[in-house]
């Protein structure tokens, strides 16, 4: 019989200051080689099980009595002091974090972050560090790595970040890969290519492998064994087809069904947003070009890049930007919003071009676009209560009124969110909500000021699929109530299905493909756009097998 490489027998979490069980007793084990994956939503108790493994909770949180973390049969990893827990950190388990720019260290080269994992956990001669950190980086499959070394984490992609991240993880050859969700905000395409990495290096190094996810489609097709937990509680522990040929739990089986594939959302949906040319455009793109240089990308070329691009966005209208990471969907987008200027063509807001607009009719302009941004975390000031977030946007457009008023506007506009408790809501902080409770309160201040045109920059891609489904079909309604126009960037193509009328594909900053999206995703015509939805389907990872 194999020993597990780890053996968690009831784990306990509390929180030492007010008792509250974080996680009840909750046993599983991982072999060599195997794939573990924990599902559940927001506050179930995903991370804290994955930050308790390599000694990482926080200092508030306690281990009951009760529980063991064994490692390799013999080692109780928890009971070890932390100066030899930090040995076993690294050398022989590796955390991939879930957003890898905020992981790595900004003021650092990725070389010298590199180095010193292979300088704590490897003994080499002092010039054969950085030499050894160029072939870690080729292993991972990024390019020119010799320059990579000398780079900052914010010159370099997502894709790419994650990859120096898995290079890091991966260093001392660790045996137990921990991997929090090692995919959530990047393209499918990139995905893939990460998914087949890691495959790559389980398969070469047989290292076993505990991945979180919200990505209910990922896990199926990639894990051998899944755990679902619901606040705590582990509802069910068993291999991947049982699971999802036959969930036993209710819980496991709502998790499921808020989880379409595109397909079928499209069989279901009703079409009823298809503008006419007379309705009129909010903005309209003529031939719009930009080109940002800058000389901090690994490869030379352009930082930022849009090849002429034409395109109307009407009211009432959704259009969907779907492409690989570098294509110039966010590029679009902040042309849009007007944060980025173009170098040729015409922007016109309302048949006037941007550039001969009055200042009244740009604060109109500004009023009419608003935007939704991928991180309900970041996206909000944590220092401000909920009520001065939302009320500095009518300042700032000088639609505020008296103390009263505003109060009885942001109450009314958090029950269009669905948001209840108002006058308790508007006197907390960002930090006393949940992602999607934040995405909420993020689409609250952008609806504030009654725009025509909402952006939404992956607005869901960190979010649980529960929560996904939630925030998609409140926007569905909001638009159906205001008439709004919609542009929706994401790699989630089943979120496209649901709320996009078009499609728009980039490559490269070039619209390589536009239509229904109805035509669009079921028959693809363009090879980037085959490549995505096959992606989205599983087919590159099924080819692993």
């Amino acid at each position: 019989m194999t020993t597990p490489l780890l053996d968690v027998r009831h784990l306990f979490l509390q929180d030492r200051a007010t008792g509250r069980t974080l996680l009840h007793p909750l046993s599983f084990h991982i072999n060599p080689g195997e794939r573990v994956a924990l599902v559940g939503e927001s506050g179930s108790g995903k991370s804290l099980t994955a930050l308790s493994i390599p000694g990482l909770l926080p200092s508030n949180i306690s281990i009951g009595t009760q529980s063991e973390l064994i490692w390799q049969g013999s080692t109780l990893l928890h009971t070890l002091p932390e100066r030899e827990r930090r040995r076993y950190r690294g050398r022989d388990i590796g955390v991939i974090f879930q957003d890898p720019l905020h992981a790595l260290n900004p003021v650092m080269t990725v070389g010298a972050q590199l180095i010193e994992v292979l300088q704590r956990h490897l003994t080499l001669d002092a010039s054969q560090y950085r030499k050894e950190a160029i072939n870690r980086l080729s292993e991972v499959e990024l390019p020119t790595p010799d320059r990579l070394l000398d780079v900052y984490p914010c010159h370099l992609s997502g894709g790419q970040q994650q990859r120096i991240m898995i290079a890091m993880a991966m260093a001392a050859r660790p045996a137990l890969l921990i991997a929090d969700e090692p995919t959530t905000a990047l393209d499918p395409l990139t995905q893939q290519h990460l998914l087949t990495l890691l495959e790559h290096v389980r398969t070469q190094h047989h290292t076993g492998l505990l991945f979180i996810s919200h990505d209910l489609r990922l896990v199926e097709r990639w894990a051998d064994r899944v755990l679902v937990l619901e606040q705590g509680y582990l509802r069910e522990n068993g291999s991947t087809r049982d699971i999802f040929n036959s969930p036993k739990h209710p819980y496991t089986r709502r998790l499921m069904e808020a989880c379409p594939h595109r397909q079928s959302v499209l069989q279901h949906r009703s079409f009823s947003n298809t503008p006419t040319p007379t309705t009129p455009a909010i903005l309209a793109l003529d031939q719009i070009t930009v080109r940002v240089d800058s000389g901090h990308t690994s490869n030379g070329r352009a930082a930022f890049r849009l090849a002429p691009i034409s395109l109307n966005i009407r009211e009432g209208h959704s259009i969907g930007l779907i492409g690989g990471s570098g294509s110039g969907k966010t590029t679009l987008a902040r042309l849009i919003m007007g944060l980025l200027p173009s170098q040729s063509g015409i922007l016109s807001y309302r048949g006037t071009p941007v550039r001969q607009l009055t200042p009244a009719q740009q604060q109109a302009r500004r009023r009419d676009v608003q935007m939704i941004f991928q991180n309900p975390y970041a996206s909000l000031n944590p220092a401000w209560t909920i009520e001065a977030i939302l009320r500095e946007p009518l300042e700032l457009m000088g639609l505020n009124q008296s103390r009263s008023a505003d109060r009885d506007k942001l109450c009314e506009m958090l029950r269009h969110v669905e948001l209840d408790s108002h006058d308790t809501i508007l006197r907390r902080h960002p930090s006393d909500f949940s992602g999607g409770q934040r995405q909420r309160l993020a689409l609250a201040r952008a609806l504030l000021l009654e725009p025509k045109l909402l952006v939404c920059d992956e607005a869901t891609s960190a979010l649980d699929v529960s929560i996904q489904a939630d925030i998609v079909k409140l926007l569905k309604r909001l638009q159906n109530e205001r008439h709004l126009g919609l542009v929706i960037i994401a790699h989630d193509l089943a979120m496209i299905a649901a709320l996009a009328d078009e499609v728009i594909v980039m490559h490269h900053g070039e619209i390589v493909e536009q239509g229904d999206v109805q035509k669009v995703l079921n028959h693809p015509t363009h090879s980037v756009t085959q490549q995505l939805c096959a992606a989205s389907d599983g087919g590159l990872v099924k080819e692993l097998y």
